[in-house]
């Protein structure tokens, strides 16, 4: 489990975009191991990685050759030597978070919760998809910017599917931008008022935002799934509860952590 703070540059003290998150555990951290990679996987030579085309990410999701190739620096999850077994040997990384050589700048993720109608309208997929082990890998590398990430990432969840419910964490020198994807293919991003911060815990937090706004992406028909498998007594597009729709709204446990945040 994890809690996190974001702030836009205008809500710190020396003008800086702020993307913090720590992990829940009184042990086992391994937060201090740092890699480099000059080249993404798919630049490399590796055995099983690259077929017909396409790269096979440690999870075993599978995408086309990006055409992009930014180095990037990470810090990988302290399971993931463990995890490694469930998939394709010492190619899972499990990076968690990191920047890239164009400053953006991921983390992921918080794991979040999914309600039970939303599971059933558009249940999670069972393995491999988009999933926590495998985003900053799969991003970090194509993008030049926060916004663009936010798209690519929307863009692979769509197609592709997602196995997790998560928010994610991006942020360039300019924006800081927060994700949440709810189900298997649905997902909204809100962009964070330089002003302003958030803090997340393991809930949903995106609430009462307008579908509309530049400032706010979401998955294409976002909107017209919630009101077709009833997430939502009283939808508004304009005043979307993405976090009631698809999640778990009140836990003790986190909302105890969002108010500490803010208390501080």
């Amino acid at each position: 489990m994890c809690t996190s703070i974001m702030a836009g540059k205008e809500a710190t003290d020396d003008g800086v975009v702020v993307l913090a998150r720590n992990e829940d555990f009184t042990r086992n951290n391994w937060n201090k191991y740092l890699v480099y990679r000059r080249l993404p996987e798919y630049r490399l030579d590796k055995a099983n990685a690259i077929v017909d085309g396409r790269w096979t990410l440690g999870n075993g999701l599978s995408v086309p050759i990006p055409t992009k190739a930014y180095g990037y620096s990470a810090i990988p999850d302290s399971a993931g030597y463990r995890e490694a077994s469930h998939a394709i040997g010492d190619r899972f990384f499990y990076e968690e978070r990191g920047i890239n050589e164009r400053n953006v700048a991921i983390s992921a993720t918080n794991s979040l919760a999914i309600n039970d109608k939303a599971q059933a309208a558009d249940p999670l997929l069972k393995a491999g998809g988009v999933a926590e082990s495998v985003i900053l890998t799969l991003i970090l590398p194509q993008v030049d910017s926060a916004r663009e990430a936010v798209s690519l990432l929307g863009r692979y969840i769509e197609e592709y599917g997602a196995s997790e419910v998560n928010g994610v964490l991006l942020g360039d020198p300019q924006e800081a931008w927060y994700f949440e994807n709810g189900s298997a293919h649905h997902w909204i991003a809100v962009k964070v008022p330089q002003d302003s911060y958030i803090a997340v815990a393991n809930g949903m937090r995106v609430h009462g935002v307008d579908l509309d706004s530049p400032d706010v992406k979401c998955s294409r028909g976002l909107y017209e799934f919630a009101v077709t498998h009833g997430l939502l007594d009283h939808p508004d597009r304009h005043s979307f509860d993405f976090a009631e729709a698809f999640g778990v709204v009140g836990d003790p446990y986190n909302v105890d952590r969002v108010w500490l945040a803010q208390k501080s």
